[in-house]
């Protein structure tokens, strides 16, 4: 839709998606220290322009009121005033209204460094495009909404044109069309799109799902959206696990938001302060860049902790660290590959690829790019890539940083993608939140990140290339436990099973190239060490001290 560099758009819409951006490839460095890519101490670039924001909440319709966009638009507005935004609010705008407001925000854009569109109220889809819903709005069929409505496609060429260096949309819009008796589809919440390049998009709730209204002053999840960012730490990956996390207890998991995320460096709603700073307002433009890259800073190794994101050096993988815990592995679901429920414990934190390694990062290890899919980009996971060549990105990765890095166990592998929940694939019940398969892909692996992460911040562990483990494949050599009990026992303490005869290992996740009942959770898969194939890839493990 949009051809923006650098250009951040957050989308809190019930179905959309996002198109990667690669972080463009520098050339790598050893440092011995870990270089955390969230830091709240982090010092910002200095700002260059202003920051403006429309806000817009909508609750007075004849049709299906709704009390809380009224005051999230209230107070949305009231927090970005504190945050340095000059901000234009509207309540209980009609079609002319909003219309007007886009136009003086476009004109203000100019020259701005960021800007930021909030929406809260009705949404609606008509096949396959979307429309935020003005108050007086009398829609009695399909073919009326586009002239009843503003169409999502005409905000984001305001922000578009307005050049600013970020772009935040903010659109809490997935409550039920209350002009469905007039229309033909039942569809529910907001359509999918594709956003642009260099986006993260953040979704109230799963695609086609509604979210709810709330019944305090403000909805469900602009609540949790406003605690988070008032927080010291406004990265935004944070603030969305925070959000996440809170709506998902309070509503019982009946909405869980979700967030797909292709960002270049570290997004901040509010900057990491390392001295006194002044408050932001309408008329006082912070001297810090709230939303944008964070250069790294140098962090002890023995600092990090569960959460944080790190790299060793500028051309390794991100990792993250997973706490130390116990999880329910494998399923009862008949299938001779996977292996019966059972309790494993994992005794120590460890750290592991954000993402499937990417060709970028395997070039900057290992002077080649061996994926078949070269026109794919740097952003685009490795593959072509069997279990040997696995071992020497780590053994070469290891030599580089003077850190332990190795491929996952399967106990490793599992507990990871399962994010301490119980969902079919790796973070949701919905493979299509969270995985690239046969159904979607369009036949060929897709730029990292493009889906929903799992609750520990982790993309693509379901779909888009299957994953190498370290693990032998059980029964491919004497002695390997078969049975449940063995199994258990075996792997109970999160260990490793190896053997200098080992011909197999397992590949977890799923691929492009196949259905999303590969990308389940505990499905399993077991090929030859020396196998290449363009569905084949790997996610890097770093041990902790």
């Amino acid at each position: 839709m949009f051809a923006v560099f650098r250009t951040v758009l957050l989308i809190l819409l019930c179905s959309f998606t996002l198109a990667y951006a690669a972080a463009p490839k520098r050339t790598p460095a050893a440092t011995p220290a870990a270089i955390p890519v969230t830091d709240s101490a982090a010092t910002p670039a200095a700002s260059t322009g202003k920051r403006v924001a429309l806000i817009i909440g909508n609750g007075s319709y004849k049709d299906s009121p709704l009390k809380n966009p009224p005051n999230d638009a209230e107070d949305m507005a009231a927090l970005l005033r504190r945050l340095g935004f000059d901000v234009i609010s509207r309540k209980n705008a009609n079609q002319r209204d909003m219309k007007a407001a886009l136009r003086d925000f476009g004109q203000r854009l100019r020259g701005a460094e960021a800007g930021l569109f909030y929406f809260a109220g009705h949404g609606l889809q008509v096949k396959g495009v979307n429309y935020l819903v003005p108050v007086a709005a009398d829609i009695q069929s399909e073919a009326e909404a586009e002239d009843q409505t503003v169409s999502l496609d005409y905000v984001m060429r305001i922000l578009e044109e307005g050049g600013a260096q970020f772009n935040v949309a903010i659109l809490d819009a997935c409550r039920n069309n209350p002009f469905a008796r007039s229309f033909r589809s039942a569809s529910r919440g907001l359509a999918q799109a594709q956003a642009a390049t260099g986006t993260l998009i953040a979704y109230a709730t799963a695609p086609g799902s509604v979210a709810a209204d709330g019944e305090g002053r403000n909805g469900i999840y602009t609540r949790h959206l406003m605690q988070s960012i008032r927080e010291t730490d406004g990265d935004i990956l944070r603030v969305f696990q925070r959000v996440r996390t809170g709506v998902v207890q309070e509503t019982g998991r009946k909405q869980t938001p979700w967030e797909s995320i292709s960002l270049v460096g570290d997004f901040y709603f509010r900057p990491p302060r390392t001295g006194q700073a002044a408050q932001g307002s309408a008329n006082t433009q912070p001297t810090q860049v709230a939303m944008g890259y964070q250069p790294p800073r140098s962090k002890p190794a023995g600092d990090l902790k569960p959460g944080d994101r790190f790299r060793d050096c500028d051309g390794c993988p991100e990792m993250v660290v997973i706490p130390a815990g116990s999880f329910s592995m494998g399923a009862d679901d008949g299938d001779d590959n996977e292996k019966p429920a059972h309790r494993v414990s994992i005794g120590r934190s460890f750290a592991i690829g954000r993402t499937e390694v990417t060709q970028g990062q395997w070039e900057a290890i290992m002077g080649k790019n061996p994926s078949g899919f070269s026109s794919c980009g740097d952003a685009c996971p490795v593959e072509n890539v069997n279990w040997n060549d696995a071992q020497e990105f780590a053994r070469r990765l290891s030599q580089k940083t003077g850190k332990i890095y190795r491929l996952p166990s399967e106990a490793e592998w599992e507990y990871a993608c399962r994010s301490g929940g119980t969902h079919k694939y790796c973070g949701s019940d919905d493979a299509e939140a969270v995985a690239w398969h046969n159904g979607n892909s369009g036949r060929k692996p897709r730029p990292v990140a493009q889906k929903q992460a799992n609750a520990w911040g982790l993309y693509d562990m379901s779909g888009n290339v299957y994953e190498w483990t370290e693990d032998c494949w059980n029964g491919d050599y004497k002695g390997a436990p078969v049975d449940g009990s063995a199994w258990n026992a075996a792997v109970s303490d999160g260990s490793v099973w190896k053997s200098a005869s080992c011909g197999r290992h397992p590949v977890r996740g799923g691929s492009w190239f196949n259905s999303q009942n590969a990308a389940r959770a505990a499905s399993r898969y077991g090929n030859f060490t020396t196998i290449e194939a363009s569905s084949f890839g790997l996610r890097i493990v770093r041990e902790l001290p």
